[in-house]
């Protein structure tokens, strides 16, 4: 089965392939540019300005060599510790080049591309070690890397839609447990920089990616039982070298997430909130409003799985490429790593769907093995639904390697050489005849995989950033002072974490969104509150428009505006009026600071609020 470095020898064939794979990635999100400074996918807010600061913040860490895993940037005066955020420190770097030319919003935009096209990339790459038809590996790393679940993600989690590192490491685990040609040291220190990779990208994908490697290693030891003890040694010793170059390389991120300054402590998550995101059993033969070809009664059914956030959604097949992958499962069933494989999907789709199962978007009172997670220390807090990268995963390997042995095998290729002694007439005919098989097997990989056409191009909306942080007109706030802005930074109402992005972290931020312990349930997003609490509840009071009436204040109410500002040291507030009530939020400062804002860059400001 292993074909060898097949792609050296049709590199125009590979070279297409990229060139296809790269021409969808930015058709997803068109015709906004890869580079984009001023367009989101979805909006500017919530998880996505989120993950557009953890890009600026490791520019920012390695250009001012400051501490890239905890900082009190944001969430002044507590802090935030990185490692327990995902804050994708890899792809930081990686973008760290076009953060400092265009800008963070520019560098997000243009890994969400680099997603698809790493991840098909990677796929289409390993299944070419596997397979000698390079269409069965193209199609294999366009299902792998088009998926729902890399689709929905690429709706605003760069770091989970980021997958180019599994099918990797199922590479490097099959050479050190079943093929063991190569040097168990090199495979194992190669594995070891894979895992690592991984964390420094998501840490969840590295922890669900570990369990299926541990469900794969059983099954593989069950399966080729009478061969353990002969495999044992070279396999352990490419398990102590990925160990060993792993533990090196995370030692440091790793004291952090467990006992550095602000680590959380207790789930982030309670197991209520995380519930709605799991697998429904019929998600996999219901389509969603990602598929473009869906029926849209069916598509409106599919969408309210998992908790209605299309984003989690992640299950979907179709019933012809499910009904594909059972005959090649059956016609390959001898075959041990398909075994294998098929053992990890089974085990994947399984987890995917939470606990207890839900048919049809009703929970039943059918308990799952996921329920023993959700009692786990450190990975409690796993998300079922994304398990669903893993069904995928398996599925292209499936998909590509039956297509490959299907032509090969029902078709006339590979032939002996005896053949060439052939009439020129039966050669002939065997040609055409291969050739129809070709076609045959072509149609059909291409046609099952038809259902899952995701709906492109997706939506984008204005980053809407004030002048104000993109002009030098924010250089007038003294370097490293603490800024409070309206709206107040809390939640998926997170501008000022962007306006801090954009402009490279001049000021301290109160507020901002980012998992952090909290005092007396598991640990929370919210931005912590920062006593007194008026000035922060009036803030948000007056964007959600609670504020009814206009209260007149009170000595009380103004004397713990006045001791916030002070005590915190809060040097200068920036008011965007935008919300429902912000005239009354701008009324009751111009009262308590006796004085009128600056209008500037499409802003209000008060400098020097810290002044009474």
């Amino acid at each position: 089965m292993w074909r060898g470095e097949w792609w050296r020898k049709k590199p125009v064939w590979i070279l297409v392939g990229l060139i296809t794979y790269l021409a969808i990635a930015c058709l997803a999100y068109w015709p906004v540019q890869p580079l984009s400074q001023t367009q989101v996918v979805g909006c500017a807010c919530s998880d996505r300005v989120q993950e557009v600061w953890f890009l600026a913040w490791m520019f920012h860490s390695l250009s001012h060599a400051v501490n890239p895993f905890f900082t009190t940037s944001v969430n002044y005066p507590y802090g935030i510790n990185l490692v327990n955020n995902t804050s994708m420190p890899l792809l930081g770097l990686i973008g760290s080049p076009i953060t400092a030319i265009f800008g963070p919003i520019a560098t997000f935009n243009l890994l969400m591309r680099l997603a698809f096209f790493a991840s098909a990339t990677s796929m289409m790459f390993v299944l070419l070690r596997y397979t000698r038809w390079f269409p069965a590996a193209f199609l294999g790393g366009l299902l792998y890397g088009f998926s729902p679940y890399v689709v929905n993600q690429a709706l605003g989690h760069v770091f989970a839609a980021f997958v180019p590192i599994p099918p990797l490491v199922v590479l490097i685990v099959d050479e050190l447990l079943r093929r063991q040609k190569k040097s168990a040291r090199r495979y194992g220190v190669i594995l070891g920089l894979l895992l690592a990779a991984q964390f420094f990208i998501s840490i969840e994908i590295l922890v669900t990616t570990l369990m299926c490697c541990v469900v794969g290693t059983a099954c593989a030891a069950a399966i080729s039982h009478s061969q353990v003890r002969e495999r044992l040694a070279h396999a352990l010793q490419g398990a102590k070298w990925a160990v060993g170059t792993l533990a090196v390389i995370i030692a440091y991120p790793a004291y952090c997430y467990f006992l550095g300054p602000w680590h959380v402590t207790r789930p982030q998550h309670t197991v209520a909130e995380l519930s709605p995101y799991q697998a429904d059993l019929f998600g996999t033969i219901i389509p969603t409003i990602s598929q473009l070809f869906a029926p849209a009664h069916l598509a409106a059914i599919g969408t309210t799985y998992v908790g209605n956030d299309i984003s989690e959604n992640d299950s979907y097949l179709g019933i012809p490429l499910i009904l594909v992958l059972l005959v090649l499962l059956f016609w390959n069933r001898r075959d041990r790593f398909i075994q294998v494989l098929t053992c990890v999907a089974v085990v994947a789709f399984v987890l995917s769907l939470g606990s207890p199962l839900v048919v049809g978007g009703h929970a039943t009172a059918i308990a799952l093995p996921f329920a023993i997670v959700r009692k786990l220390p450190v990975i409690s807090n796993l998300i079922a639904a994304r398990f669903a990268l893993y069904v995928d995963l398996v599925g292209a390997f499936v998909f590509a390697i039956g297509l490959d042995r299907w032509r090969r095998g029902v078709g006339s290729a590979d032939k002996p050489r005896h053949a060439r002694a052939r009439s020129r007439g039966s050669w002939t005919g065997a040609l055409r005849s291969h050739a129809a098989v070709t076609g045959v097997v072509a149609l059909i990989g291409v046609g099952v995989l038809v259902p899952l056409v995701p709906q492109m191009p997706f939506v984008s909306k204005p980053a809407d950033i004030p002048a104000y942080f993109t002009t030098s007109a924010v250089d007038a706030i003294p370097a490293q002072s603490v800024v409070v802005t309206y709206p107040y930074d809390i939640g998926g109402v997170n501008y000022g974490m962007l306006w801090q992005a954009i402009s490279g972290f001049p000021f301290r931020l109160v507020g901002g969104e980012a998992a952090k312990p909290y005092p007396t349930a598991p640990g929370s997003n919210l931005a912590d509150p920062v006593p007194p609490v008026y000035l922060q509840h009036l803030f948000r009071a007056g964007y959600w428009g609670l504020l009814r009436l206009a209260p007149k204040l009170v000595p009380k109410r103004e004397a713990q505006v006045r001791y916030f500002l002070t005590h915190w040291h809060v040097g200068t507030i920036v008011f965007d009026p935008i919300g429902v009530h912000p005239a009354v939020v701008i009324h009751y400062l111009t009262v308590v600071l006796g004085r009128p804002p600056v209008k500037v860059g499409g802003v209000d400001v008060w400098y020097h609020a810290d002044r009474q």
